[in-house]
């Protein structure tokens, strides 16, 4: 039984319509289609990059913009726009001879997980690490797992491959997320998918 830790956003669940139609509310001048937004944003550039060079704005309205933003994006009204990425409930259900982690970087874990609970997941996994904004993933789990070599970590941003290389695991990237091919190539995965489906045969399953 190997243990297997998986992002949250991205990974598991679809945030982007949440994400993208947040940043239209706060910055209603955008005209950024959907499609464009998340170019950009797969690209590494950041909202602070996106409003200063396509807009003009001030480093004072950017900082209003994300400080705005950190007490919407995880709200109820918010999050209600997420939905589980097509076949991850049957990947997760595939997977119950393993010990399945959620390890996300949301703020507040009451409402992480309340969310996994609304998709039927909270049974599923073993553990759920929230870092609060105040600790790192892999501060999160070191000390409290022993993680080693037959074990796997799953998520879509380089920040998760660093995680599983400093847990000594075996690293898998999704492109389901918030980053291109090039993006997490960087980081050197030791698996590069196009999303969680395609996970199960690399276990034999």
């Amino acid at each position: 039984m190997s243990n297997i830790f998986f992002d949250l956003d991205g990974t598991l669940i679809h945030a982007h319509t949440r994400l993208y139609r947040l940043f239209q509310k706060l910055a209603p001048e955008s005209g950024l289609g959907f499609d464009e937004y998340w170019a950009i944003k797969r690209s590494q550039k950041g909202h602070a990059a996106i409003l200063s060079e396509l807009y003009g704005w001030t480093p004072e309205r950017i900082a209003e913009f994300e400080t705005e933003w950190l007490s919407l994006i995880e709200t109820p009204e918010w999050l209600a726009l997420d939905r589980p990425l097509e076949g991850a409930d049957a990947v997760l259900r595939s997977l119950q001879g393993h010990a399945c982690y959620v390890v996300t970087a949301r703020q507040h874990e009451d409402l992480a997980v309340l969310q996994i609970e609304s998709f039927g997941w909270k049974d599923l996994f073993k553990g759920i690490f929230v870092t609060g904004r105040e600790r790192g993933k892999y501060e999160l789990i070191h000390g409290t797992l022993d993680a080693g070599s037959d074990d796997w970590y799953l998520g879509d941003t380089g920040i998760d491959i660093r995680t599983g290389k400093q847990l000594g695991v075996k690293t898998v990237g999704v492109l389901s997320g918030f980053r291109d091919r090039q993006a997490l190539e960087v980081y050197e995965p030791d698996f590069l998918l196009n999303d969680l489906r395609e996970f199960p045969a690399l276990l034999g399953e």
